[in-house]
């Protein structure tokens, strides 16, 4: 598949899914956040909160914000309690559960030793964030049901980013 000239919705819709439709053990009130850095300064610190049932609606929001020049998005892993503020990023207070454990490989040559550190249980997702000066990816993990303990998430996502020389 050649790199993509800019953001694929479908793609983005593809991702979303993934992580938050299907069986989500009462949480299908979560809210998902879509943040996105500032373009003048580059710190991620503004976001959009959607239901689970608004898929379309989040990657059309992820589209639009990753066109913009200098500026990223992130799909916040975890889904957020309903009653979340919807006019600032999320914190771990508006945690409601974390339907994926995750890592992100950032480091020169994590993303390329990835798989020869599966230990048979492959992620469910890859999603490559970045090929120059090196690959960059996030590996995902869709839990059978959301994790509502944060610690244990936490803890789990820690043992994975050491396992793949992640963060």
């Amino acid at each position: 598949m050649q790199p993509s000239k800019g953001p694929c919705p479908d793609l983005m819709r593809q991702h979303l899914e993934h992580l938050f439709d299907g069986f989500l053990d009462g949480c299908h009130d979560g809210l998902i956040e879509i943040a996105h850095t500032d373009a003048a300064d580059g710190k991620l610190r503004h976001a959009r909160l959607f239901g689970t049932d608004q898929l379309d609606e989040a990657a059309d929001f992820a589209r639009e914000q990753n066109l913009i020049p200098g500026q990223n998005t992130y799909v916040g892993a975890a889904l957020r309690k309903p009653d979340a503020p919807k006019d600032r990023r999320a914190n771990d207070n508006d945690i409601l559960a974390l339907p994926p454990y995750y890592t992100d490989l950032d480091e020169n040559d994590a993303a390329a030793n990835a798989k020869e550190r599966y230990n048979g249980c492959p992620p469910t997702c890859v999603v490559v964030t970045g090929r120059t000066p090196h690959t960059r990816a996030q590996l995902w993990w869709r839990l059978e049901a959301p994790d509502r303990d944060l610690e244990r998430a936490r803890s789990q996502n820690v043992a994975l980013a050491a396992a793949f020389g992640g963060d």
